[in-house]
């Protein structure tokens, strides 16, 4: 899982950005669930699985913002 979490924190800010297009926003939402159980914490994961669910419809405006802005997506740290 750290792998993936790496790869994903590493990728260039245009490739982040196109992956927060809506339609593969899901991505992000995945990345927050592997990252949500790395962590162990039950109310992260508990959010990534709403987020999963519910976020990419709405979500993916705040992530293509954060990641322009930040070069990363808004999730705990």
């Amino acid at each position: 899982m750290k792998d993936l979490i790496k790869w994903f924190d590493n990728l260039p800010k245009l490739v982040k950005a196109i992956f927060a297009l809506p339609g593969i926003a899901i991505l992000w939402a995945i990345y927050r669930l592997v990252k949500a159980i790395d962590s162990g914490d039950i109310l992260q994961i508990l959010v990534a699985v709403v987020l999963l669910i519910a976020g990419p419809t709405f979500v993916w405006v705040i992530d293509l913002i954060t990641i322009l802005l930040y070069d990363k997506v808004i999730w705990f740290k």
